[in-house]
């Protein structure tokens, strides 16, 4: 029997047609894909090369306002808005560099990060404490205004066609958990009193013991003996208090007459009132101490005149506007931090989440007497998603469903109108959909090509495949290859470092960013899928939030600086330091010995490339002597080693030799540390040839 043994005369060829397999150091270094590396770092795949990342511009450079806590992750009227210490600012985005100017909008603000969030036709910022709406005001001497929503709070009518003697009535709108204020609206009331007279055959006009002063309202009938009395056939004066006949009864008869008595004390129907803020009778606002008294103690109002009845008797003539606090309503909104839009096709609710009191509910507004209102959350509009051992931590949009992220499960949100005494009133449930996997770092939350991607402390960066409870695989991880281990540190070390809050991510609308503790871990999702996912890592990058306009990506510092990424190969003016590494290669065999015949790169043209080879083998790691250089066309700087006249119209070919001989093993690493210079490679062959038995 023939082996096929290799011939030691001929030269091979291991060939590295694409570099853009990114990171993996979850499999060993010689198990690795060609196009994958054990050792990558500022560098990422673009325009079909493996080339440096964008450099960092400082746009402001006053790093003295305080911490920088959140921006907006998009713009809202082309400008970028940032949460920068107890403040909100606004900044046009499309500046030099270092010419940045941030414009004071509003302070005051709690110094914790929130979210930003579209709702119509108004940018809003939830964090623990605060509540904002930015509001675009052009035609203002200020370009955009802002106001607290608390004190914008809708004052709902809880009580309708109140009864002023019970003060009860149809309940109608629910209390706003944003307000202390109620309105009760109450129907103006008389009541009856009968009075009797005899008639003396000549007396006329009778008095009825009251005026309008003890609140006669006006006489309901009249009767001479039996019979009842035309209006007609008398008149009454209420502020005398005296009712004239046009022919006086008959001697000796009875006549009886049912006054009506205006109603002046009107009850609360609730305890402990704090304050009242408004009486409006017949569409008048009354005045306290002049005309009507309170009595908290009691609960009454007091009218020096009854409010009138109308004829024909319209409803709802007299409306008290009380307040009465609850401190635990007004906390459970303003300490939610975590915001969404969401319900129908038009997404009509803005859900809160993120209570420290109750970590597991969801709140959402509703309307008013006219539309959706911001300021409007009624005190029934909430519910738990599971119990509250498990904190929400944060919501995104999957298809119809609004997925609820807690810190070591999912849920989701269907919504849907209900009718309730003939009342559409909006209906949020929630129905659990992952047990075993949730996101704990609630910045982290990104929609990726209609699916969302989450990292958590414990297992990584993930995406959520379907909203459908019915599949238990309906959560993958994507993060595998560069979680790291005790041996060799990643993802995870990093995002376990880093203070929570300062873990964010990021959708240039071609990677995912996850940033933590100035590492950026980039997933290239047009590249690659969340099966084979392509992980390119990041150093330097210290940003806290991300927002993106005019295909630019910039950033906000923790120490309250705004950043661009340019195409330059600088952060800040200082190198970039670049790194990739090849993968271990054995070639195929364990029992013949090889030479390394020679290395060929392909590198771009049109950008400065320097690169200096690093050549690693079993027995020595060396400096290739003559690095790789590749520059653009340009008459300056006067050097004439960086002086070309010409243009190279293809990839510039680097042949090295590396001069390694009976090896077992044999990689090699590219770096570039310069200022200004790019590590842009197409592609590599090595040539080889099999020597050797190994003994």
């Amino acid at each position: 029997m023939k082996l096929d043994l290799p011939n030691p005369s001929k030269v091979y060829a291991v060939d590295f047609p694409r570099l853009d397999g990114g990171l993996n150091i979850w499999e060993l270094d010689y198990r690795l894909d060609k196009n994958e590396s054990p050792d990558l770092r500022n560098l990422w795949w673009q325009d079909g090369v493996l080339q440096s990342r964008d450099g960092q511009v400082r746009l402001t450079v006053d790093n003295s306002l305080g911490t920088g806590y959140a921006s907006y992750q998009d713009t809202f009227f082309r400008y970028a808005f940032f949460h920068i210490g107890g403040k909100l600012y606004y900044m046009n985005p499309d500046v030099e560099i270092e010419s940045g100017e941030l414009v004071e909008i509003a302070d005051g603000v709690p110094e914790n990060r929130g979210t930003f969030f579209r709702y119509n036709e108004w940018l809003f910022y939830k964090n623990r404490g605060g509540f904002y709406k930015i509001a675009y005001t052009p035609d203002d001497e200020a370009l955009f205004t802002v106001t607290n929503v608390a004190d914008e709070a809708y004052t709902p009518v809880t009580v309708i066609n109140a009864n002023p003697s019970t003060g009860s009535g149809d309940l109608y709108q629910p209390e706003n958990r944003l307000s202390a204020k109620k309105e009760l609206w109450y129907n103006a009331h008389q009541s009856n009193s009968t009075i009797t007279r005899t008639g003396d055959g000549a007396t006329k006009t009778f008095d009825l013991g009251v005026t309008s002063a003890s609140h006669l309202a006006g006489v309901y009938r009249v009767l001479v003996g039996i019979t009842e009395i035309s209006s007609s056939d008398y008149s009454v004066n209420l502020a005398s208090g005296t009712i004239t006949f046009t022919e006086a009864p008959g001697n000796g008869a009875d006549i009886t007459i049912i006054l009506l008595i205006g109603s002046t004390v009107y009850k609360f129907p609730v305890s402990d009132v704090d304050s009242i803020v408004s009486v409006v009778v017949d569409g008048e606002e009354l005045a306290e101490g002049t005309d009507y008294e309170v009595d908290l103690e009691a609960g009454t109002i007091t009218f020096t005149t009854a409010p009138p009845v109308t004829n024909p008797p319209t409803n709802n003539t007299v409306k008290v506007t009380y307040s009465k606090e609850n401190v635990d309503a007004l906390n459970s909104i303003l300490d939610c931090r975590y915001a969404a839009v969401f319900g129908g096709d038009q997404n009509v609710c803005i859900v809160l989440g993120g209570s420290a009191a109750q970590p597991n509910a969801f709140f959402w507004n509703s309307n008013d007497s006219v539309s959706m209102n911001p300021a409007y959350f009624p005190i029934s509009y909430y519910n738990l998603a599971g119990d509250s051992e498990e904190a929400i931590t944060g919501f995104g949009k999957q298809y119809r469903d609004l997925i609820v992220l807690k810190e070591f499960s999912l849920g989701k949100v269907s919504y849907s109108v209900v009718t309730i005494d003939d009342r559409e009133t909006i209906s949020l449930t929630y129905l659990n959909i992952n047990s075993k996997t949730g996101c704990d770092l609630p910045w982290s939350i990104q929609m990726i090509e209609n699916n969302l991607v989450f990292c958590n402390t414990y297992q990584g960066v993930h995406i959520l495949l379907d909203s459908s409870a019915a599949y238990e695989n309906n959560v993958e991880c994507v993060s595998l290859k560069i979680n790291g281990n005790p041996q060799r540190a990643g993802l995870l070390d990093a995002v376990r470092s880093a203070d929570r809050d300062a873990v964010c991510s990021f959708d240039d609308n071609n990677r995912y960013w996850l940033v933590a503790g100035g590492k950026a871990y980039l997933w290239d999702y047009l590249l690659s899928t969340y099966k084979k996912p392509s992980w390119f890592p990041q150093t330097g990058i210290a940003g806290v939030s991300f927002f993106w306009l005019d295909d630019k990506t910039y950033h906000l510092s923790e120490d309250g600086v705004v950043s661009r990424f340019d195409r330059v190969f600088t952060d800040y003016n200082q190198a970039i330091d670049k790194l990739y590494k090849f993968p271990v290669l054995f070639f195929d065999t364990y029992e013949r010995l090889k030479d390394v015949q020679k290395a060929i790169f392909q590198v771009r043209s049109d950008t400065d490339t320097d690169i200096q080879i690093q050549y690693q083998s079993d027995y020595e790691s060396r400096d290739d002597l003559t690095r790789i250089q590749s520059y653009s066309w340009r008459l300056v700087p006067r050097n004439l080693a960086y002086r070309y006249l010409g243009v190279q119209r293809f990839a510039k070919v680097a042949v090295r030799r590396p001069g390694c001989r009976h090896i077992r093993h044999f990689t090699m690493t590219l770096q570039n540390n310069i200022a200004g210079q790019d590590l842009a490679v197409i592609s590599a062959q090595i040539y080889f040839r099999y020597v050797g038995v190994d003994r």
